[in-house]
C-alpha cells in the first residue's frame, strides 16, 4: 500500500498539466467538472450547516427535547459526510434520549448506530445492535428505522463477501428486510419506489422494470441529496444490464453530481465513471486516475472503509497505464 501512496502522490503532481480533455464521443464531462471545483464551497456549506446547528445546541439548556432534535441533526448531517463525527453525535443522541428517558429514542439512536456501522465497514458490530430487537416488538414507528437499518447492514455486508458461501446468508438477510423495509415505507414515497426498485433488481426482473421504479423515486425528489445519489447510480446499473452504454455514463453522471454538489462523500459513481472512462479509452489513464483521486479524498475524509477498498483494488491498472504513456 505504501508503493501505491507513492505513484499517486507522484502522479498527482502532474494531473493538473496532463490532464486529457474531459470528454470522450457521446460523454460531456464539462458539468462533473465544474462540479468538482466547486465541491470546496459546497463542503464549506455543511460546514457552515454544522456550526449553525451545534451553536444552537451550546444555547438549549438543559432542555431536553431540543438538545435532542438538535442532536439528530447533528447526527443525520454527519451521515454521508464523515463517519467519525457522526458516530460521535449517534452516541450522543443515545445518551440524551436515555436521560430524558425517552425509550423510542434510545431505540432510534441505536438503530441509527447500526446502520451507521454497516456504512463504516462494522458489520458484526451493526448486527449485534440489530440482533437485540425483534421488529414485532417495536412501536409501529420504529419498524420502518430497524428494517431499513437491517436491510443497508447486509447490503454492505453482502457486498464486502461477494462470491463467498458466506455471501449466501448475506443476500438471503438483505430481501428479507427489503421486504421488510417495504412493508413499513409511506407507500408511494420516494424512498417506497426505491426500494421496490432495489427489489426488482435482486429478483433478478426485466431492467425496463426496474428503471421505471427508480425514475418513480425522482420524481419525489426536489433535489441532490443521497437518495438522488443512490437512484441514479441504481438507473446507471439497470442501464448497463440493457448494454445501453451512453445511458449508463448519462446516470453515473448525475449520480456523481449529486454526490460532488450534496456533499455526499460515497461517490461509489464517481469510481465507477473513472473506470468507465479508462475501459473505453485506456489513453484516458489520467482523467480516470484523477477522478478515482477525488473519489479516495472523499471515501478518506469521510473514512468510509468499503469505498476506499473499492478504490484501492481499482487504482493499479490505471496507475500501470499512466505510467505506461
Amino acid at each position: 500500500m505504501g508503493h501505491l501512496k507513492t505513484l499517486l502522490l507522484l502522479i498527482a503532481c502532474f494531473v493538473s498539466s496532463h490532464l486529457c480533455s474531459s470528454s470522450l464521443p457521446g460523454l460531456d464531462l464539462s458539468a462533473l467538472d465544474s462540479s468538482i471545483a466547486v465541491r470546496p464551497s459546497c463542503d464549506a456549506k455543511v460546514e457552515r450547516r454544522l456550526n449553525g446547528l451545534k451553536q444552537q445546541l451550546s444555547f438549549a439548556g438543559i432542555d431536553p427535547r431540543k438538545r435532542l432534535r438538535l442532536l439528530n441533526e447533528i447526527y443525520h448531517t454527519y451521515y454521508t459526510y464523515q463517519f467519525d463525527s457522526a458516530l460521535v453525535y449517534v452516541e450522543l443522541c443515545h445518551a440524551e434520549a436515555a436521560a430524558c428517558r425517552d425509550k423510542q429514542a434510545e431505540v432510534r439512536a441505536q438503530l441509527n448506530k447500526a446502520e451507521l456501522l454497516a456504512t463504516g465497514g462494522l458489520y458484526n458490530a451493526a448486527e449485534g445492535i440489530l440482533d437485540k430487537y425483534r421488529v414485532q416488538d417495536l412501536p409501529a414507528g420504529l419498524r420502518y428505522d430497524y428494517a431499513i437499518a437491517a436491510y443497508w447492514t447486509y447490503v454492505y455486508w453482502s457486498a464486502f463477501t461477494m462470491d463467498t458461501e458466506f455471501s449466501t446468508r448475506m443476500d438471503s438477510l438483505r430481501m428479507q428486510n427489503l421486504n421488510l423495509a417495504l412493508q413499513y415505507a409511506v407507500k408511494g414515497s420516494a424512498n417506497w419506489y426505491y426500494l421496490r426498485g432495489e427489489r426488482s433488481y435482486f429478483l433478478k426482473e426485466h431492467p425496463a422494470k426496474t428503471i421505471t421504479y427508480y425514475k418513480q423515486c425522482l420524481k419525489r425528489l426536489r433535489g441532490y441529496g443521497r437518495l438522488y445519489s443512490q437512484a441514479t447510480f441504481a438507473l446507471a446499473r439497470s442501464y448497463k444490464m440493457l448494454h445501453n452504454n451512453e445511458m449508463y455514463a448519462y446516470w453515473l453522471l448525475a449520480s456523481s453530481k449529486s454526490d460532488l454538489l450534496a456533499s455526499v462523500k460515497e461517490n461509489a459513481a464517481l469510481q465507477d465513471l473513472a473506470m468507465y472512462i479508462f475501459h473505453q479509452d485506456p489513453g484516458k489513464a489520467t482523467l480516470a486516475h484523477h477522478y478515482l483521486l477525488v473519489a479516495m479524498d472523499d471515501a478518506t475524509f469521510s473514512n468510509n472503509k468499503l469505498r476506499k477498498l473499492a478504490i484501492s483494488n481499482r487504482l493499479p491498472p490505471i496507475v500501470n497505464a499512466y505510467l505506461q504513456q
